[in-house]
């Protein structure tokens, strides 16, 4: 399958905005086949927000502040999901 992005105006996307239109691609894809999303996004999430069945937000819009409190989100979220599931 080949995937071709392009901005508003029907020129090629930048490369470096891949990684988000290809996350709302995903979320589409999802909400089409009626599985649940949980987003995990920072200030200024954009249209992910609104894809996402539930949404963890950190108060932070820098990317390396995002993503550094995302690991802690990560770590907690497999903790509490293993011990529903495994009961470890």
């Amino acid at each position: 399958m080949t995937v071709a992005l392009f901005d508003r105006e029907g020129g090629p996307l930048s490369p470096l905005k891949w990684p988000y239109w290809i996350g709302i691609l995903t979320l589409l894809v999802a909400k089409l086949k009626e599985m649940k999303t949980i987003g995990l996004m920072g200030q200024g999430s954009g249209q992910m927000e609104d894809l996402c069945d539930a949404a963890i937000k950190v108060p932070y819009s820098s990317t390396p502040d995002i993503q550094q409190r995302h690991v802690a989100v990560y770590h907690t979220l497999c903790a509490l999901l293993e011990q529903h599931f495994f009961g470890a």
